[in-house]
């Protein structure tokens, strides 16, 4: 998996063929379960595993005092994404307000996918000094520097919120997934309910400057931990039983040849 979240947004009979899946969470499993269960294929082995990269992602100890707090905008590359709908309008309201130092990171499919959208508004603030762009491989460094993150249905909202512990303010996107598993599972994703439960959204930016302030002052940081501890396995720590895991499936594989 690549990510923490449930497969419901993956494309269908994405996990179908597969004999074996090395699955992030129970929520994972679930759901495959459910459908074999309405499609009658045959059982897959789902190992708890846990997600591999977080035993990577590092939190950077940032020798910092900077006058202001600092927010990363981290969407994803879909036409329904935060920097498709909103993101320059989005941008230019924080950076009026003198109050917010800006990292944006655009998904690399952006850049492919959006190009002259993506080009256009990192032309409009690459002169600003409260703007930065961020394009490196891993995104350890800005989400240690930031305090907040403002993104939507990317993957990276786990990632902050899990391993960096920080606040994630979300864009709401469209919830239409024809196509995609969710029209065949019999129950909402994990991350639906979670969001929809404990995670503040918005779907106008009117306003945006209080829903950051509030989402600042309420954040529950034990809460999540406590979801992290129940929704992955292997915290920290997967890349070992991955390597045990896959060893035994080549064993049986060979045993059975």
């Amino acid at each position: 998996m690549h990510a923490p979240i449930d497969i419901h947004t993956y494309r269908k009979f994405a996990f179908d063929f597969y004999d074996s899946v090395l699955c992030s969470g129970p929520h994972q499993i679930k759901s495959i379960r459910a459908l074999e269960n309405s499609r009658g294929t045959k059982p897959k082995k789902l190992l708890e595993t846990g997600l591999l990269y977080y035993d990577k992602i590092e939190k950077i100890e940032v020798h910092e005092t900077p006058d202001k707090k600092t927010i990363l905008i981290a969407p994803t590359w879909k036409e329904y994404s935060l920097l498709n709908q909103c993101g320059m309008e989005l941008i230019s309201d924080l950076l009026d307000t003198n109050l917010y130092k800006i990292i944006l990171r655009p998904h690399p499919q952006s850049f492919v996918s959006f190009k002259q959208l993506t080009d256009e508004t990192i032309s409009k603030f690459s002169n600003h000094p409260d703007f930065t762009l961020d394009r490196e491989k891993s995104g350890d460094l800005s989400m240690s520097k930031s305090d907040l993150m403002i993104s939507d249905l990317s993957g990276i909202v786990w990632d902050y919120i899990f391993v960096q512990e920080k606040p994630v303010l979300l864009f709401e996107t469209p919830s239409d997934l024809k196509g995609f598993e969710d029209t065949e599972i019999p129950h909402v994703s994990w991350e639906k309910d979670l969001i929809h439960n404990h995670l503040q959204t918005f779907n106008t930016i009117n306003g945006i400057i209080d829903k950051i302030e509030n989402l600042q002052a309420s954040w529950n940081q034990e809460l999540f931990r406590e979801h992290r501890n129940s929704s992955l396995f292997n915290f920290k720590k997967s890349a070992p039983i991955a390597y045990k895991q896959l060893t035994e499936i080549l064993n049986e594989v060979k045993t059975n040849a």
